[in-house]
Formats: structure tokens, sequence, C-alpha cells
């Protein structure tokens, strides 16, 4: 009897993927990068990240707005960027990766005082790296810790959405506290869009 479920739960979620073949979901996984510290050319200051096809390098110090990434083979600069938003004592990064490899890399840079003051958000492709925009968003964990921290974000319908695992969210632009389940935002290609 429990093997005549199993055998008609399996063949509906089948028929399921059939009908609906765009309805999977991929999430991604927090990957753990260990920095290099480069003590002499350009990057110098520079922590350098490793990643399959690129390097990024992220200033420390006087240098710690500062992220350049650059391709692994040719040691092409694709994306410069310097934060001018916040003027902010630490900026920690944070990478998350699907199985997919046509699926993009998305990096977080948190801007952070004593407390989070929100995310920078790349996309990050074997073609092509971009700046997708800045979320003024932080946990309300009483810390007002990152969001990279609290992040899920997985690949749906060929759209790329972040939610959040923790219960509170504060959007510092609008001076509101939000349940995490009523924030969720799709990175696109040059934009990170608020969907609810």
């Amino acid at each position: 009897m429990i093997s005549n479920a199993i055998i008609v739960v399996y063949y509906l979620a089948l028929h399921f993927i059939a009908i609906n073949p765009g309805g999977q979901s991929t999430i991604f996984i927090d990957l753990f990068l260990e920095p290099k510290k480069v003590s002499y050319g350009p990057f110098k200051g520079f922590d350098m990240y490793e990643l399959s096809d690129f390097n990024v390098y992220h200033g420390r110090g006087k240098k710690m707005r500062k992220l350049y990434i650059n391709r692994r083979d040719t040691n092409v600069q694709v994306l410069y960027f310097k934060d001018t938003i916040a003027n902010a004592l630490e900026y920690h990064l944070k990478f998350f990766k699907s199985d997919e490899p046509k699926l993009p890399t998305v990096m977080m840079l948190d801007v952070e005082n004593d407390i989070s003051l929100g995310q920078h958000i790349f996309r990050i492709t074997n073609k092509e790296t971009t700046y997708c925009g800045f979320i003024n968003f932080a946990a309300d964990d009483y810390n007002f810790s990152s969001l990279g921290l609290h992040a899920i974000i997985e690949s749906v319908d060929d759209r790329i959405l972040m939610s959040f695992n923790t219960e509170g969210i504060i959007d510092y632009a609008m001076d509101s506290l939000f349940d995490s389940n009523k924030v969720k935002f799709e990175i696109v290609r040059n934009n990170v869009i608020r969907l609810q």
C-alpha cells in the first residue's frame, strides 16, 4: 500500500515537471572563499578572491571602498567599482553560486559601520560582470546585521530571486520594519528590483 502511494506521488511529480518545465528552482549555495593578501604589484594592499574565471580584488585599509574584477586567464579588467553611497568602516564580500554553469555568480558587498547599512549586488557570468545596484536594507536582529548572512538566492523560471531567512528586515530608506516573508528582490542584469 505504501509503495503504491510512493509510485503515485512520484508519477504526479514527474507529470507536474513535464507540464511545467520552467517551474523548477535551483538554490544557490553560499561559497566560502578564503582571500589571499596581495603583497606586490598593482593590487598591493588588496585581498584577492579566486572565482572560476575571475579574480576579485577588494581593497584593504584606505582602499577598502574599491573593487576590481579581472579575467584570470588574461588579467583584463571587466569591472571597477568604488562605493560612493556611504563612508563605511568595513566592507565584507559574500558569493553565491549555483551548480548550473549557465547561471551567474551573485556577489554581495556589505557596507558596515557598527551596523549593516546595506548591500551592493553584482552578477558575474563567463560573458560579463555587472553592478546591479544597492539595497538599503539590513536584518532586524538586534545587531542590524548584513542581509548577506540571511540571503536565499534561487533561480526560478530563468529569474534570479533573493529572499531572506530572518524574521524581520529594516528598510532604511522608508525607516520601516517588515516581516521577511514580505520582502523579495529580483536580481537582473543591471538592477535589483523589489518584488514585494
